[in-house]
C-alpha cells in the first residue's frame, strides 16, 4: 500500500495548503450571494458531470462541499433569472419543456438547472440529484458546451490522457469547433476541475468573441491569471458573469456546477431545441440546434447563433432584426437586418432582401445572394479557403463599405452594384492606418541593430536575432502592401509586439545581489507577519511567534540600513530570516482532514489509478479482472461519501476497505523479473583459508607466544560465519563483503592478543 499511500499523504498535503491559503470565511462563513454568471467562467471546468457519468454508464463522484453552499439570491440585475423572455411558439407548436425534478435543488440556481434540463443540456444524476455545489471537470464542462450547440463534426485529436475514454468524442467536437486546443505537453487534463477564469475563456471562445476587446474589470483582478484577464473582461462586459457582491470574481476557484449553469444559461440566453415557428421577440441571445426552425418578423436584441446541431437541415429568418451578432454555423436563409453576420460553418447561407453593417464569411460555406442585399462591410478571411459566392441578385456596397477578399480590396470609397458573378475593382479611396505598425516596426530593427548574442549580462540567446528578423521582415511586407486592410495591419502589429517581447524574455539578466533578495524576503516577511493573528483556531499562528518574527525582521532590515554590512553579514540575515518564516509557518494551526475528506481523497487517488491501469500480462499491467474488483471496491465507498447520513464508523470502515483494496490491485502488478547476480566469494574463500592456518599452531596461555584464553573459540566462531555465508548460496556480494570484513577484524582482534 505504500505507493497509494504517498499519493494519498501528497492529496492530503495539497489540502491542508489549501485551507491554509484560503480564508476560511470565504468557503462558508461569508455566504455571498453567488456570481450569476461567474457560474459561466467555469467553462474550461466540466459543465456538466451528468455527462461524463452517462457515457461512462456509472456515476461520476462530484465533490459536495458540505457547509460551503452559497446560500442567498442569486445576484440582481443580471437579468438571468426570471426576466429572460421566453422565445414562444405560434400555436401551432405545442410548448413541450418540461420541469426537472431534482431532489437536492433547494437551491439560488434552480430556475437556470431547470432551465438546462428542459433543453437536454444537463441531466443529472441517476440518484435524481444535481448536486450543485459540486466542481466540474474539464471533460465534463466541454461535454455541456458542446449540447448546447449540438456539434458533431469531430476533429482528429491524438491527446495522450484522451483516446479511449468516454469523453473523447465530445473532446474531438470541442477542438473541431475551435473553442480548446488542449495543453503545450500534448494532454487535455479532461479530469482536472476547471477554474472559473478557464471558464470564461472557453465561454467567450465557444461564443465567438475571443477578439473582442474590453476593459471591464473586478475588483481581484490582480488575482486573474494574465492570460485570462481578456477572456475575464469580454466575459463579464457581454453579461456572462457578474461576480460576486463584494466586487469579486475570485477567478482561481473552481466554478460548481450550479455555476456553471448559471453562466451558461447567461451566455446561451434561449437555447431553441424543437421545430417550429417563433413569433415573439427576445431580449436576450438566442441559440437555434434544431432544424426546421422558423424565426418570424421577430428583433433579438443579443447575439444569434443558428448552431452545427441543425445538421442537414436550415433555419429561415424571416423579417428578423439582430440587434447582436449572428453567427452562422449551419444551413440557413437569411431575411432582415444584421448588425454583424459571420459564416462560419459549411451549410449553405441564402441571403435575400437583406441589410448587413458587416459581413464575415469564416468557413468553407457556400453562399448564394439569390435576391438584392446591401452591404456596409463585406470581408471573406483567409479561412474561408474552398468558399464558394454565387451572387445571383444585385449586392450592393455602400459608399465607403469594407470590402476585401483574402486580403485583397475589391470595392472601396465608393458607392458600387455587383451584379451576375461580376467582380468590381476600384481604386482604395482611403488606405487604412500603417501608423502604428510603422513605429513598431522602426523600433524593432533598431532593438535588432543594438542586440548582441552571447550569455554574458545584456546579451541575447544565440539564433534568437534571426528569428526575431524573420517576424520583422513578415511586418514589413504588411507595410510596404499598396493596398492593405486594417485588420490585416492589426493582426501583424499583434505579431510582431509578441516577437519583440519573446526576443527580449532572452535577455541575459543580472543575478540579483544578496541585499536585494534580502529586501525582497523582508517585504515578503512583512507581508506574511502583517496578516497574521496568534491564536489555536485554524489559521492562526502559534502564541509569541509573532515577536519572534518580528525579531528577526527588524535585525534583517537593521543590516539593510547599514551601509558598512559586510557581505558575509547580509547573506547571514537573508539565510536567518528565511529559516524564521519557515519556523513562523510551521506553526500554522492547520485542521486535522476528517475521515471524510480521507475518503474523499483515497476515492480520487483509486479513481485515478483504475482509469490509468491496463491489464495484461506485460511488465506494468495489472491482473487479469482486478481492475473490476478495484471499481467495485471504488463504487462501493462512493456509495457511502455520498450518503450523508453515514456514521463515522461506516466511513471509516469503508476508507480501510477502499485501501485494502487498492492494495490487493497494487500486488498484483506484474514486474520484471530479476536477473540473478553471480556473487564473487572468491576474497572470502581465500580469508577464511588464511584465518584456519592462524589456528593451526595457537596456543592459548600467558607465556610468550600464546594468546589470550578463549580467543580461540571467538576467532573460530567468525570463521565459522563466515564459512556459512560462503555455503549460503542465496548470498548477496554485500553479504560477502561484509563476511570478509568481519573475518578480517576477528583475526586482527585475535592477533592482538598475543602474550609478548
Amino acid at each position: 500500500m505504500t505507493k497509494f499511500a504517498t499519493k494519498l499523504t501528497a492529496i492530503l498535503v495539497v489540502f491542508v495548503m489549501v485551507v491554509t491559503l484560503v480564508p476560511i470565511q470565504t468557503l462558508a462563513t461569508e455566504q455571498q450571494a453567488p456570481e450569476v454568471t461567474e457560474g459561466t467562467e467555469g467553462t474550461e471546468t466540466e459543465g456538466t458531470e451528468e455527462e461524463g457519468t452517462e457515457e461512462e454508464g456509472t456515476e461520476e463522484e462530484g465533490t459536495e462541499e458540505e457547509g460551503t453552499e452559497e446560500e442567498g439570491t442569486e445576484e440582481e440585475g443580471t437579468g438571468e433569472e426570471g426576466t429572460e423572455e421566453e422565445v414562444t411558439q405560434e400555436t401551432e407548436v405545442e410548448n413541450t419543456e418540461e420541469t426537472a425534478t431534482f431532489t437536492d435543488l433547494d437551491h439560488w440556481a434552480k430556475s437556470v438547472v431547470e432551465k438546462l434540463f428542459s433543453k437536454d443540456v444537463v441531466t443529472g444524476y441517476p440518484d435524481g440529484s444535481f448536486k450543485p455545489q459540486n466542481d466540474i471537470t474539464r471533460a465534463e464542462f466541454i461535454t455541456l458546451v458542446n449540447k448546447v450547440f449540438g456539434f458533431t463534426e469531430k476533429a482528429t485529436i491524438n491527446f495522450s490522457d484522451v483516446n479511449g475514454q468516454w469523453f473523447a468524442d465530445e473532446i474531438a467536437k470541442a477542438v473541431a469547433a475551435g473553442y480548446i486546443a488542449g495543453y503545450p505537453d500534448g494532454t487535455m487534463k479532461p479530469n482536472q476541475k476547471i477554474t472559473r477564469e478557464e471558464a470564461a475563456k472557453v465561454i467567450v471562445e465557444a461564443f465567438g468573441f475571443e477578439e473582442k476587446q474590453s476593459t471591464a474589470t473586478f475588483n481581484d483582478a490582480a488575482k486573474t491569471s494574465e492570460w485570462a484577464k481578456k477572456y475575464v473582461a469580454i466575459a463579464k462586459d457581454k453579461g456572462y458573469i457578474t461576480g460576486f457582491t463584494d466586487g469579486n470574481f475570485n477567478p482561481l476557484d473552481n466554478i460548481r456546477r450550479g455555476e456553471t449553469a448559471q453562466l451558461v444559461v447567461n451566455s446561451s440566453g434561449e437555447i431553441v431545441n424543437e421545430a417550429g415557428t417563433y413569433t415573439e421577440d427576445v431580449t436576450t441571445n438566442v441559440v437555434v440546434k434544431s432544424a426546421d426552425v422558423v424565426l418570424k418578423d421577430i428583433t433579438i436584441k443579443g447575439d444569434l447563433y443558428i448552431a452545427q446541431g441543425i445538421g442537414e437541415g436550415q433555419t429561415i429568418l424571416e423579417g428578423v432584426t439582430v440587434e447582436g451578432k449572428t453567427f452562422v454555423n449551419a444551413g440557413a436563409v437569411l431575411d432582415g437586418q444584421f448588425a454583424d453576420l459571420t459564416v462560419k460553418g459549411k451549410g449553405n447561407v441564402e441571403v435575400a432582401n437583406v441589410v448587413i453593417n458587416n459581413f464575415f464569411v469564416k468557413s468553407a460555406a457556400t453562399v448564394n445572394v439569390s435576391e438584392d442585399a446591401q452591404i456596409t462591410g463585406f470581408v471573406v478571411t483567409e479561412k474561408a479557403a474552398g468558399a464558394v459566392l454565387n451572387i445571383l441578385a444585385e449586392m450592393t456596397f455602400v459608399a465607403n463599405a469594407n470590402v476585401v477578399i483574402n486580403g485583397k480590396a475589391v470595392v472601396t470609397g465608393s458607392s458600387a452594384v455587383v451584379t451576375g458573378g461580376q467582380t468590381v475593382i476600384t481604386a482604395p479611396g482611403t488606405d487604412a492606418d500603417k501608423t502604428a505598425l510603422l513605429a513598431a516596426v522602426l523600433e524593432a530593427l533598431k532593438a535588432h541593430m543594438d542586440a548582441v548574442e552571447g550569455e554574458e549580462e545584456g546579451q541575447y540567446a544565440e539564433g534568437s536575432k534571426e528569428t526575431f528578423k524573420t517576424a520583422i521582415d513578415i511586418a514589413l511586407l504588411v507595410v510596404n502592401k499598396a493596398t492593405v486592410a486594417q485588420e490585416e495591419l492589426d493582426s501583424a502589429l499583434v505579431a510582431l509586439t509578441a516577437a519583440v517581447e519573446t526576443f527580449e524574455a532572452g535577455k541575459v539578466l543580472p543575478e540579483p545581489t544578496a541585499l536585494e533578495l534580502l529586501v525582497a524576503a523582508i517585504a515578503v516577511a512583512q507581508e506574511i507577519y502583517d496578516g497574521a493573528v496568534e491564536g489555536e483556531e485554524d489559521g492562526q499562528y502559534a502564541v509569541g511567534s509573532m515577536t519572534e518574527l518580528l525579531t528577526v525582521i527588524e535585525a534583517a532590515q537593521a543590516v539593510v540600513d547599514n551601509e558598512e554590512a559586510t557581505e558575509e553579514e547580509v547573506v547571514e540575515a537573508l539565510e536567518a530570516l528565511l529559516a524564521a518564516v519557515i519556523v513562523f509557518e510551521a506553526g500554522k494551526v492547520v485542521p486535522e482532514p476528517t475521515t471524510l475528506e480521507l475518503l474523499e481523497a483515497a476515492i480520487l487517488l483509486a479513481q485515478l489509478l483504475h482509469d490509468e491501469a491496463v491489464e495484461g500480462e506485460e511488465v506494468g499491467q495489472y491482473a487479469e479482472g482486478s481492475k473490476a474488483d478495484l471499481l467495485a471496491a471504488i463504487e462501493a465507498a462512493q456509495l457511502v461519501f455520498e450518503d450523508e447520513e453515514a456514521t463515522e464508523e461506516e466511513l471509516t470502515d469503508e476508507l480501510e476497505a477502499l485501501l485494502t483494496a487498492v492494495e490487493a490491485f497494487e500486488a498484483g502488478i506484474v514486474v520484471e523479473e530479476e536477473t540473478p547476480v553471480e556473487v564473487d566469494t572468491t576474497v572470502l574463500a581465500t580469508e577464511i583459508a588464511a584465518a584456519e592456518l592462524v589456528l593451526v599452531d595457537a596456543i592459548e596461555g600467558t607465556e610468550v607466544g600464546q594468546y589470550e584464553v578463549g580467543s580461540i573459540a571467538t576467532l573460530q566462531a567468525a570463521i565459522d560465519a563466515a564459512q556459512a555465508v560462503l555455503n549460503n548460496e542465496e548470498a548477496t556480494q554485500e553479504e560477502a563483503d561484509l563476511a570478509v570484513v568481519n573475518l578480517l577484524a576477528a583475526v586482527v582482534t585475535f592477533e592482538a592478543g598475543i602474550v609478548v
